[in-house]
């Protein structure tokens, strides 16, 4: 497929995946009706977040995870577009058939794109008079022209993903009737054609045809190319697995570096064919569970990011298949593979069963608001980034059984949370984005255990007392956790060691399904851009 930037056309890349229920069409006329500049975190270009990053992260992470973000810059251009086309493949029955010419409104796209799939809601046939101008040509058509009125009908639409869970539009029949109204008057010299060689075959995998093993390597496969897969799995797993084989649904995410040395594919699940040692789950995370449970039940190892799951009803799916299948799934909770808490664990000095207290003070980053942390399917930010602490408190009590917890929300909209185990270990939670944003996420843990407590900022920089003297204190980067935490995993799956316990992914999910449950109950009206999308912008 190619996409153009207002420039020049990317070729190359692989087409949206044709989803049941939707209809591909081929783009005749585009016009980019409504500019979206709120759907992705980008930082400024400033010399003084890259030099604070560098005491962060260390240099080499730093200029892997600014290379990354500069392959960003078309996935970032986002635009509502609606235009003219000819439907040319559909999954969705119904009126609309190959070979239609028809009307279409794209909700989140790149500037201009060879090809569209939709849902057949966003589709309607073309009235007689625009029909007749859809005819095969050598490119697309671009509208230059600002969209006037329209803007205001389609507004509400921008960003709208069938990923999201939010509802489709319930005014895309009249949204669609007024698209057709307003091309119909579109002047002649309000057009530009941008001529390509000529159309490029449909295509959802791209990149290699096929990939190469070395003696005793495992086959792998990773769902989900974001900035994490980019900057932290892919370049941590050693030499023991290859990955080879990439699912991604936004082709702009996909650049040429990763063509080159992967197959790509959009479809968001394992196409029928696919056969795997490793499967590497770091897409949107309403799918983490639905994809873990199929890594299982073809068995497979399941390297799972974080959150697990956000619903009871995913936890049960997981549930069933890792009792089936015990000790083939790790869990990607970085914390647990700090050194820093192994230290934890030597200062705490505390016997099997013996509680473990938690208070910890988290800063996030705010969200854009039409970023996909905050869409209905990724639930509340207990659930997209909270896990981690729970887990962690968890993680330090040998998962203890939960016996209370409970849950408030500040008039700033702060949360706060408490819990506790049955061996006795009590947590203390706050989650705010109030604050500083310079070096991202931050928190402040300390855990207690009779005289001792230990802190851990930033995980990075540690200390522990007792009553009489200063028993350790260090600094570590924080980003190498992620490269033992990858590497340890990689090496147990290669040795056939046991992954996650049963209990550890029940206690841990539970725990934060319930307190996710009891937020979303106490978010005031309207708090959807702050932790939750529970309600509609």
């Amino acid at each position: 497929m190619l996409v153009f930037d207002g420039s020049n056309w990317h070729s190359g890349l692989p087409d949206y995946h044709l989803a049941q229920g939707q209809v591909r069409v081929a783009v005749r006329q585009w016009w980019p009706a409504v500019p979206i500049t709120e759907m992705y975190t980008q930082k400024a270009k400033d010399w003084r977040l890259l030099w604070n990053y560098v005491w962060k992260i260390g240099p080499k992470a730093l200029i892997r995870k600014v290379l990354a973000r500069s392959r960003e810059g078309l996935r970032n251009r986002r635009v509502l577009a609606v235009g003219l086309g000819t439907v040319i493949e559909t999954r969705a029955g119904g009126p609309l058939k190959t070979g239609d010419a028809v009307i279409f409104i794209a909700p989140s796209h790149p500037p201009c794109v060879e090809r569209v799939a939709l849902p057949p809601e966003f589709v309607a046939k073309a009235p007689p008079e625009l029909a007749a101008t859809t005819g095969e040509s050598q490119g697309v058509r671009l509208i230059r022209t600002s969209a006037g009125p329209l803007i205001e009908r389609l507004s509400p639409l921008a960003g709208w993903s069938e990923h999201s869970g939010r509802p489709l539009p319930d005014n895309l029949g009249a949204a669609l009737a007024e698209t057709a109204r307003a091309l119909a008057v579109v002047q002649p010299t309000e057009i530009t054609a941008h001529p390509i060689p000529g159309r490029s075959e449909v295509r959802e995998v791209a990149g290699l045809e096929s990939v190469t093993l070395e003696p005793g390597q495992l086959r792998g496969v990773l769902f989900g190319l974001g900035n994490h897969a980019k900057t932290v799995l892919l370049p941590n797993l050693g030499p023991s697995i290859r990955v080879a084989r990439i699912h991604e649904v936004d082709p702009t995410q996909i650049s040429e570096t990763y063509r080159n040395q992967f197959i790509v594919d959009t479809s968001p699940t394992p196409r029928g064919d696919e056969r795997y040692d490793v499967y590497f789950i770091a897409g949107f995370h309403h799918t983490h569970a639905e994809l873990a449970a199929h890594a299982l039940d073809c068995g497979a190892w399941a390297v799972v990011e974080k959150p697990l799951v956000t619903t009871q009803a995913e936890l049960d799916i997981l549930l069933r298949s890792l009792r089936r299948h015990p000790g083939r799934l790790f869990s990607g909770f970085h914390k647990r593979h700090s050194p820093l808490w192994s230290f934890a664990r030597q200062d705490l000095a505390t016997a099997p069963g013996e509680p473990i207290n938690v208070n910890c003070l988290i800063y996030e980053v705010g969200l854009p608001r039409l970023h996909w942390y905050i869409w209905p399917n990724s639930r509340s930010r207990i659930v997209s980034n909270g896990c981690h602490w729970l887990d962690l408190f968890l993680f330090l009590n040998d998962f203890a059984e939960v016996v209370r917890y409970d849950l408030w929300v500040g008039g700033n909209l702060d949360v706060h949370w408490s819990v506790e185990l049955k061996n006795g270990a009590c947590m203390s939670g706050s989650l705010t984005d109030i604050g500083s944003r310079r070096l991202g996420t931050r928190d402040i843990v300390e855990a207690r255990a009779g005289e001792v407590t230990v802190r851990v900022m930033n995980d990075s920089a540690y200390f522990a007392e007792d009553a009489r003297r200063v028993l350790r204190r260090c600094r570590r980067n924080s980003i190498r956790i992620y490269e033992n935490m990858y590497r340890k995993i990689a090496d147990e799956i290669v040795r056939g060691e046991a992954g996650d316990s049963i209990e550890s992914v029940e206690r841990t999910s539970r725990l934060m399904l319930d307190l996710d449950a009891l937020l979303q109950q106490k978010l005031p009206a309207g708090a959807w851009n702050r932790y939750t999308a529970t309600e509609e912008p």
